[in-house]
């Protein structure tokens, strides 16, 4: 029986985790300021707030007019197919209805209590998960009696074929051949006596199908199969209520309709014709509704039922309301991050001295071919509604929106104190004045009004001609370089909004011959970017979460996504970068993907440098118990990894895919299809099919975790064996050369450089990073027999590749490589992150901070990790500015603030969470070894309180008041010898 992750061992021991993270002294009194209140009821799912207890999740809202409702999602919900789906939703309604229409509301998630309280007109809610049990709590009370019905939506009434971008939502079976079907069975459920039971039972699994086409069969006694038997679900319960089946009503069991949009015809599935629920036998002042939940692979339904019953009856209401109180109250306790100062900052752009230009980039090129007939700058963020206005014109008028224009131009002739280079006239067509491009461009000199360093709005009316390629509207920076903006239809077609380092676009979407209204907006308070097209929103990035004010942007960032990671971090399974378990109707992040909430861009499988983020981001706070699913899932497929390295390399030791399935397979379309004339080791994925980083940097993980708590269980049990195997691979996969170093190849530098490489920088500085912090152990807690292989392994490591042009030391991304780009991802900044050997302090930081300086990629969203690099070079201003667009990277659609994304990722985009956390971490704290740097790259101008935890089982504790560290509390008090401030 698989027991709630929370239950059970975390391979941390409980004794440690404990000793480190419980405290009967409160959290500081700051974090009520960072609940988040809502005052009026919500749309959709869009407009849900997120509550869980680390292994069930809730996205939960309030409907006007409507109903209470919540999706349920588990860490360990696998379908046949490998899908991470939902358990299904929950409908409660009362009558009479306390949100209709313009009644009283107020909806607060209580972070200190671990639950959502809603008020509406007489009536009182409490949605919270049971901390120490997989249980969801729905509590009411009201003054005047209620009924109270609650119903289950469940989707999944049929079989269902995966094909197509469906299909693509299962990345382990995606695009393979027409012969595979890949399906899905329908739910079962049960409604009888006081109970709604229901579930997913999987009677087939994709494992063994995996396994023979990868030539692994033959190992399958090493697998435990995730998904065979797996059935999981839930059970509905409430003292004074009845279950019954009734006619479907008002979408009730279907999934979330967008706006205005009825779900039956969201173009997914057809709603089932019945709904199981549970109603009051009689209108009720107060009650209870009480989800059990439970996921396990069991031989028979019925010994599944069984368990749920067991897991039902341990959470009694009013003894679960408390425990999971004391749980979060605790937890705030581990650590905290408060910050002052950073709520009036925006997010500047470069300024420049370049002239405005019309029709060309700063070179000449890039050339505007068609026709302009109006062009406009606003100095502000135009809102939805004002582009509309904008567009409901034709070419030629005056534009419908003044407050707030700096210039604007309709070409009736030539702009006034403006310079036209070449080919170019102003003449009538058709009856509008425009200007004619012909291979020319304008120049408006530089000036104070067009720096546009903050929000702006850039409009224009423009007829490209049949053919024309990607060529410039707006441009005010220097080709190639992120030091202004752009506005441009690059690569033919399309809308391109580059701002900064900020580059959106939007493709295939302008009619050459055409008039095309076209907007972008800049909105440097939310860091928002827009792009339109004839008064529609093409696409949206950032500026969401900003209907609630905060104190602080940056610690309502840091609060709540730390929020996200404990409530579903302690499950079975790792937290998935592509949504964790709080993902919603995909068609709200993305209207072209119109399928039901099992759906996730990315699908199914963990990519090692997605997975990593959460877990590295726990390590400061404290969290060690939300890093242990992520240990337990490449423990537990180490022994197929193990014979995989053995099978296709004839290594000994292991390895682990980027990217792993839940049970230590390659996605079957990234190792291939199509294995005519391969090995059983030719891997068909380019991206990363020679990367091999994954084991040390976890292990480098283990590390930062054994280090603070001194757990010697773990190190014995988990960290040792895990770098014993990890090590292996790379004694006896690869050759040395005449010195006997190492010589890593085949490999390649991450997704980056794949051709020609040798000694990767990641594969590299990673070797040389965990051999010195192993052989750092004291000797009596490890086998004298690892001791020694460190030793071997330390001498053959290839030394870190660097190279000095004028002077100036870098790190490369590899000692040899083809220079070819193939991704945005900078392998050199592993020196630096995660691995740590190029920091304030250590030796060589003028090489990291020239490495940083060099890289190919400059990203602040998503899982590029700048931001962290920056603070642990102590780069004050670029660490403040990565912190401050991080921050600013909520989706527009939805009203949490942390739901970041999707970036590249999916909504909530965990690695953005992630980033969020270890920029401003390390801004704060750095250790190494016994040495703990405070402050090192922490701006003068913002105020801090602070808690974080460093190795030694040390807490460091203090405030930063205009500009000087004050009230510095070290524990022990003898760690305070080694803080280096």
């Amino acid at each position: 029986m698989e027991l709630p992750a929370m239950n059970r061992f975390l391979i941390l021991s409980a004794a440690t985790v404990l000793s480190l993270t419980t405290s009967f002294a409160a959290a500081p009194a700051e974090l009520e300021r960072y609940n988040v209140v809502w005052k009026t009821p919500s749309q959709n799912a869009s407009g849900s707030m997120p509550i869980g207890n680390g292994e069930v999740g809730l996205n939960v809202w309030v409907e006007e007019d409507g109903d209470l409702r919540f999706y349920i999602a588990r860490t360990d919900a696998w379908s046949e197919a490998s899908r991470l789906m939902k358990l299904g939703g929950v409908r409660v309604s009362l009558t009479p209805n306390p949100f209709a229409k313009g009644a009283p509301f107020r909806q607060e998630l209580k972070l200190r209590d671990g639950c959502i309280e809603i008020a509406a007109s007489d009536v009182r809610l409490k949605v919270f998960v049971d901390a120490n049990a997989p249980v969801i709590h729905v509590v009411g009370e009201s003054k005047q009696p209620l009924g109270v019905k609650t119903a289950l939506e469940c989707w999944r009434t049929e079989k269902k074929v995966l094909t197509g971008g469906e299909l693509g939502s299962s990345w382990t079976m995606q695009a393979g051949p027409p012969e595979i079907e890949v399906w899905e069975s329908a739910d079962v459920v049960k409604d009888a006596g006081g109970a709604v039971t229901w579930y997913h039972r999987n009677e087939h699994s994709c494992v063994p199908l995996t396994l023979k086409h990868q030539s692994l069969e033959k190992f399958a006694h090493l697998v435990k199969d995730p998904i065979l038997h797996r059935t999981f679900g839930g059970s509905m319960t409430a003292v004074g209520f009845v279950a019954e089946r009734a006619e479907c009503g008002r979408g009730l069991s279907a999934p979330t309709a967008s706006a205005g949009q009825s779900p039956q015809g969201r173009g997914a599935e057809a709603p089932p014709t019945f709904q199981s629920v549970l109603r009051s036998v009689k209108p009720v002042k107060r009650f209870a509704i009480r989800i059990a939940t439970h996921s396990a692979a069991t031989d028979s339904p019925a010994a599944w039922e069984k368990q749920l019953a067991d897991i039902a009856a341990s959470s009694a209401d009013a003894a679960a309301q408390k425990a999971t109180a004391a749980w979060w109250n605790a937890f705030w306790n581990r650590s905290w991050v408060f910050v002052e100062g950073d709520q009036a900052a925006t997010v500047a752009l470069p300024a420049n001295q370049h002239p405005l230009r019309i029709g060309a980039d700063s070179g000449g090129g890039s050339k505007f071919r068609g026709a302009m007939s109006r062009a406009t700058i606003f100095g502000r963020a135009l809102t939805d509604a004002e582009v509309v206005s904008l567009a409901s014109g034709k070419p030629g008028d005056v534009a419908a929106v003044a407050n707030g224009r700096l210039v604007g131009w309709r070409f009736s002739a030539a702009p006034e104190g403006a310079k036209v280079v070449g080919a170019l006239k102003f003449e009538e067509q058709d009856g509008v004045a425009v200007a004619a491009f012909g291979g020319g461009h304008i120049e408006v000199p530089n000036d104070t009004c067009l720096a546009l360093t903050n929000s702006f709005t850039l409009e224009a009316w423009i007829r490209p001609d049949a053919g024309s390629k990607g060529a410039r509207i707006f441009d005010k920076l220097t080709a190639g370089k992120g030091d202004g903006f752009l506005f441009d239809t690059h690569p033919g077609r399309s809308l391109r909004f580059i701002t900064g380092s900020h580059a959106m676009a939007v493709n295939d979407v302008l009619q050459p011959g055409a008039w095309n209204h076209v907007v972008a907006v800049f909105d440097a308070v939310a860091d928002g970017r827009r792009l339109y097209l004839n008064g529609k929103l093409l696409k949206a990035e950032g500026g969401g979460g900003m209907e609630q004010p905060t104190p602080s942007l940056v610690t309502r960032a840091y609060v709540l996504q730390r929020w996200m990671t404990a409530c579903a971090g302690r499950g079975n399974f790792p937290t998935k970068f592509n949504g964790s378990i709080f993902t919603v109707d995909p068609e709200l992040t993305d209207p072209k993907q119109k399928f039901n909430p099992d759906w996730r861009r990315w699908g199914d499988c963990f990519w090692w440098q997605n997975t990593r983020f959460p877990a590295w981001s726990a390590v400061a706070n404290g969290d060690y118990d939300l890093c242990a699913p992520v240990f337990r899932m490449y423990r537990d497929v180490l022994p197929i990894c193990k014979a995989r390295a053995k099978l296709y390399y004839g290594a000994e030791g292991a390895y682990f895919p980027e990217t792993m399935t839940s049970f230590g397979t390659y996605a079957n379309r990234d190792y291939g299809w199509d294995r005519k004339g391969k090995q059983p080791g030719d891997v068909a994925c380019k991206y990363w099919c020679y990367s091999w980083q994954q084991g040390l940097e976890l292990v480098a993980l283990m590390l930062d975790c054994h280090e603070r708590t001194l757990d010697a269980k773990f190190l014995a049990d988990e960290l040792v064996p895990m770098a014993r195997e990890v090590l292996r691979y790379f004694d006896t996969r690869f050759q040395r050369d005449a010195s006997g170093k190492l010589v890593i190849s085949p490999t390649q530098a991450v997704e980056t450089y794949w051709f020609d490489v040798v000694n990767d920088t990641p594969t590299v500085v990673g070797l040389q990073a965990v051999l010195d912090r192993l052989l750092a152990l004291p000797k009596d807690t490890v086998p004298a027999s690892d001791r020694k292989f460190w030793v071997k392994m330390k001498a053959a490591a290839p030394p870190v590749p660097v190279r000095t042009e004028e002077g100036k030391s870098y790190v490369p991304p590899a000692e040899k490589f083809d220079p070819k780009r193939n991704n945005c991802e900078n392998p050199e900044l592993y020196a630096v992150w995660p691995f740590r050997l190029f920091a304030v302090g250590r030796p060589g930081l003028e090489a990291g901070i020239e490495t940083f300086n060099r890289r190919g990629a400059k990203i602040v969203t998503g899982w590029c990790y700048d931001g962290q690099c920056a603070a642990l070079l102590g780069m004050t201003d670029e660490a403040k500015k990565q912190i401050l667009h991080k921050v600013r990277n909520s989706h527009r659609n939805f009203r949490f603030p942390a739901m970041w994304g999707p970036n590249f990722d999916w909504l909530p985009d965990q690695d953005h969470g992630g980033n969020i956390l270890l920029t401003l971490q390390h801004m704060i704290l750095n250790t190494d070894g016994d040495k703990i740097h405070v402050l090192p790259a922490w701006p003068k101008d913002w105020n801090l309180h602070f808690k974080l935890h460093a190795p030694r089982r040390t807490t460091v504790e203090g405030r930063v008041r205009d500009g000087k560290l004050v009230n510095l509390v070290v524990t022990p008090k003898a760690r305070e010898k080694d803080v280096i401030k």
